[in-house]
C-alpha cells in the first residue's frame, strides 16, 4: 500500500497548545485534526529511503503535500511523489507516484472531554501518474487527538480507502503519542496498520522528532520498520509556510 510508506502525515509535536504555531502533517501516518490558518500556503517536502540488506537503496524524492488554509477549519491540499527504485539486475526506474487531492474539515474543537475531531476526503487520480494508469481512488479519513498537560498528546485515526469502484475497502489504523522535549526539539512515537478486506494485514511503526528553525519553518527526521520482515525505511524533511491573504475585519 502506497499510503504505508508516505511520509506526508501528521507531527503531533509541540504543536498541540498554539494554533498559530507551525505543525505539519509528516513525517508519521497519523492525520491531525489541525489545519493550516485560513489564508496560509504550507509546503511540506520530504525524502524517504529504504536500504535493503544486499547495498540497493530504494527511495522517494521529492515527496511534496501543499496545504491552503480556505476558511477557519477548512484546508484543500495536494499531494505527490517521485519514486526511484532499484532493481534485481542493478538497474534503477523512475515512476511518479499517483497523485492526490483533498480537503480537511475541523469537526471539534475538544469541548469538555478535550477531544478534538476532523475528517480527510482525498481522490488518487492515476492517469496523472507514470506508476499507475487504473481507476482513480478514493479514501475518507477521520481524526482525533488529545492533550494530555502542555508537553504530551495523543492522535488516532481510522481510515477507509476504495481503490475503484468494484473493489472492496482496505481498512486503515494509526495511534501516535508525541511529547515537546523543549521549545525547539519533539518526539513521536507510532503504530499504523492497513486491514485489506480478505488479505493479510501489514502492522508498522516509527519514531521520530522535528525541530522548529522558526515560527514557520520545521525540520523532521524519523525512523521505521514493519513488524513482519525487515523493511527498515528513513525519512527527512522540511515544512515551511507562508501568508497569502488575510481575513478582512469590519471597522464598523
Amino acid at each position: 500500500m502506497k499510503c504505508l510508506v508516505l511520509f506526508l502525515v501528521f507531527v503531533p509535536l509541540g504543536t498541540f497548545a498554539q494554533r498559530e504555531r507551525l505543525g505539519t502533517d509528516r513525517p508519521d501516518q497519523t492525520e491531525a485534526t489541525m489545519t493550516v490558518p485560513m489564508g496560509s500556503l504550507q509546503v511540506e517536502t520530504g525524502v524517504v529511503l529504504f536500504p535493503h540488506t544486499d547495498g540497493r537503496p530504494d527511495h522517494s524524492a521529492p515527496q511534496v503535500l501543499v496545504r491552503l488554509g480556505l476558511g477557519e477549519r477548512v484546508e484543500f491540499r495536494a499531494e505527490g511523489e517521485r519514486t526511484v527504485i532499484a532493481t534485481a539486475e542493478g538497474g534503477k526506474y523512475t515512476a511518479w507516484e499517483v497523485p492526490e487531492l483533498g480537503a480537511k474539515v475541523g469537526m471539534g474543537d475538544g469541548g469538555k472531554t478535550g477531544i478534538r475531531t476532523a475528517m480527510l476526503v482525498k481522490l488518487g487520480i492515476p492517469h496523472w501518474s507514470t506508476a499507475n494508469d487504473g481507476d482513480p481512488y478514493a479514501g475518507l479519513r477521520m481524526a482525533a487527538d488529545r492533550n494530555f498537560g502542555e508537553r504530551f498528546g495523543l492522535g488516532a485515526n481510522v481510515a477507509m480507502e476504495w481503490e475503484g469502484v468494484s473493489t472492496s475497502p482496505t481498512s486503515l489504523y494509526t495511534l501516535s503519542g508525541g511529547m515537546e522535549v523543549s521549545s525547539r526539539f519533539a518526539a513521536f512515537a507510532e503504530l499504523y496498520g492497513a486491514l485489506p478486506e480478505g488479505g493479510t494485514g501489514d502492522h508498522r511503526w516509527d519514531c521520530g522528532g522535528t525541530w522548529a528553525l522558526g515560527p514557520n519553518m520545521l525540520a523532521d527526521a524519523s525512523l521505521g520498520n514493519c513488524f513482519t520482515g525487515q523493511e527498515w525505511f528513513f525519512s527527512a524533511g522540511f515544512s515551511f509556510r507562508v501568508q497569502c491573504w488575510r481575513k478582512k475585519v469590519s471597522t464598523q
